[in-house]
């Protein structure tokens, strides 16, 4: 009976230093893996993202690429008013040693990434500077994402997409070329097309050589030294012109150097100023009814009065278009006109033989009582 009671107290002890080896390897392991929140120092900081693609809670948290920390909680916000609020719908809650708090500050970023081929998530927290205040517990950092694989893929295959189009273009083109079709497909596949170029250059050369031998103007103006000294002589008159002009000989050049006429010009252009000026005043004044114009203008008494004037002026030369009154006798009557014109010549000779005789018309009589 003791012997049975000896080996089961053997036994509890033997358990029980196992089941207590087992409670500290396992304590161990998760001090290690830092599940033991309440054994470390740590502080709990919090991101905002879009999309997280697949992070999920005890993903790696890293600061500058040296791990610090892990994800704790990964959930959902509230759901966005529209789509401009939509980003920053997923927010991350991470554990971080406590360590590592005096590097990270208000200026840092966390950068959602990913790890080896197969795409683990990791969360990377950008140091901050002395410019940032320190981070306190429940702080939000602001938060980016890096173009993961798959944004990556879906880039390549638009840009594939545009290669095969345009793989397709070229090999359009060049099909069409070697049909003969278009400018580059008759330039390198049709023979007349070949012909006149051919023929194009062949005119060329023999125009070339026309030149060169003097013939036309253009060969007479390079080859013929008479007509190169006749171009020479007018370029050096030319020159000399400019340089009298350039010195104030001539009228041209007093005109451009002169500065009494430049004055007398500003002067004349002043006084056409002035009078541009006088000429709005006068209209002003004429629009305002002021003067003889502008009442003419403005007032309706001398308007009417103006108007019955001209009427009555218009009746008088109808009249006289009518041949009535004196003066429409004067001008209509042919007979009154051939008198006065007979008059008129008889005046003329009389003074004409007056002065030639004037004795025969002046005649002194005396008488003697």
């Amino acid at each position: 009976m003791n012997t049975k009671k000896k080996m089961g107290l053997a036994q509890l002890r033997v358990g029980i230093l196992v089941i207590i080896s087992i409670g500290i390897l396992i304590f161990a392991i998760l001090m290690v893996s830092g599940d033991l929140p309440f054994f470390g120092d740590y502080i709990e900081l919090k991101t905002r993202l879009s999309d997280v693609s697949g992070l999920k809670r005890g993903d790696e948290v890293r600061l500058g690429g040296v791990g610090v920390g892990k994800v704790k909680e990964v959930y959902f916000t509230g759901i966005p008013k529209n789509q401009e609020s939509k980003a920053g719908t997923v927010e991350i809650v991470m554990q971080i040693n406590g360590w590592a708090r005096d590097r990270i500050r208000s200026d840092s970023e966390v950068i959602l990434g990913s790890v080896g081929l197969l795409g683990d998530k990791v969360l990377n927290i950008t140091p901050g500077t002395l410019q940032g205040d320190p981070v306190k517990e429940g702080d939000y950092i602001r938060g980016s994402q890096e173009a993961d694989v798959r944004t990556l893929i879906t880039g390549a295959n638009d840009i594939l997409a545009n290669f095969t189009t345009l793989s397709k273009l070229v090999t359009d083109i060049t099909k069409q070329i070697r049909e003969g079709r278009g400018t580059v497909g008759k330039f390198l596949y049709d023979e007349a097309v070949y012909s006149n170029a051919n023929k194009a250059v062949v005119e060329a050369q023999e125009l070339m050589a026309r030149i060169r031998e003097g013939e036309g103007t253009v060969g007479k103006l390079i080859n013929d030294p008479v007509l190169y000294d006749d171009v020479r002589t007018t370029v050096n008159r030319l020159t000399d012109l400019l340089n009298e002009v350039l010195s104030g000989k001539s009228t041209v050049g007093k005109l451009v150097t002169q500065d009494e006429l430049y004055n007398r010009t500003n002067k004349i252009l002043g006084q056409l100023e002035n009078i541009s000026a006088r000429l709005d005043n006068t209209v002003a004044q004429i629009e305002r009814g002021d003067g003889t114009v502008g009442k003419l203008i403005r007032e309706e008494k001398l308007h009417n009065e103006t108007l019955q004037a001209i009427a009555s002026i218009n009746r008088v030369v109808g009249r006289i278009d009518r041949g009535e009154g004196s003066v429409g006798s004067l001008f209509q009557d042919k007979q009154l006109y051939n008198n006065l014109n007979n008059a008129s010549s008889e005046i003329v000779k009389l003074l004409y033989d007056f002065r030639q005789n004037p004795k025969k018309y002046l005649t002194v009589k005396v008488k003697i009582f």
